[in-house]
């Protein structure tokens, strides 16, 4: 019991320090969710802003962000949904790619370019005005995954605050994407997700 306290005492110590050195920032930038709809076919149906969990607005205000506070809404029309993140300095994405037998799998940078209809007529100039888009910031919480789509990140969050906190500063201070979180990968930039195995799990 000791050690598991010294443990705690150790991270509650670290983010403590981490939510201090980003108070006195002036700018908050603001951050979303968001997905497009697919089916298995490739036919995109809409997209849609998902709302931010308590737990995860509490996060992203420790580390200096605002999280966008409104309702799951849903888009038919690729223009309407650009307007509604047109505020939004940092997109994280929850979509999920559908594979041709079913399931799904996880999204790469170019299916979320295909997806958030990017590269069609006229939403690439468009997209690239869209601060999220122009600053690369773009995320998914998907670093460290396995094979069967579960992720590191839903599993240890619960008792690594610290880490999880560590991975928004880094998010809220880089300029042009970060590349250097834990949990949190940068899609523009083509960060690579570190596929893990059972036998990597201690």
């Amino acid at each position: 019991e000791a050690e598991a306290n010294e443990i705690f005492a150790g991270i509650e110590s670290r983010y403590n320090a981490l939510r201090a050195s980003s108070a006195s920032s002036s700018t908050k930038k603001t951050v979303g969710l968001a997905r497009y709809n697919k089916v298995a076919n490739g036919t995109i149906l809409g997209w849609s802003i998902d709302q931010v969990q308590p737990w995860l607005a509490q996060g992203l205000a420790d580390a200096g962000l605002s999280a966008y506070s409104g309702d799951t809404t849903s888009f038919r029309s690729a223009s309407d949904f650009y307007s509604a993140i047109s505020g939004w300095d940092i997109l994280i994405d929850t979509s999920g790619e559908p594979l041709p037998h079913g399931g799904a799998t996880i999204p790469m940078w170019s299916n979320l370019v295909s997806g958030y209809g990017f590269t069609s007529s006229g939403g690439r100039d468009y997209a690239k005005s869209l601060p999220a888009v122009d600053n690369s910031a773009i995320y998914r919480s998907d670093l460290i995954s396995s094979y069967n789509n579960a992720t590191d990140y839903s599993e240890h969050l619960q008792i690594q605050a610290d880490v999880l906190l560590g991975d928004f500063v880094k998010i809220a201070s880089a300029p042009s994407g970060a590349k250097d979180t834990k949990w949190y990968r940068n899609l523009p930039q083509n960060v690579p997700v570190n596929w893990a195995s059972a036998s990597d799990c201690k």
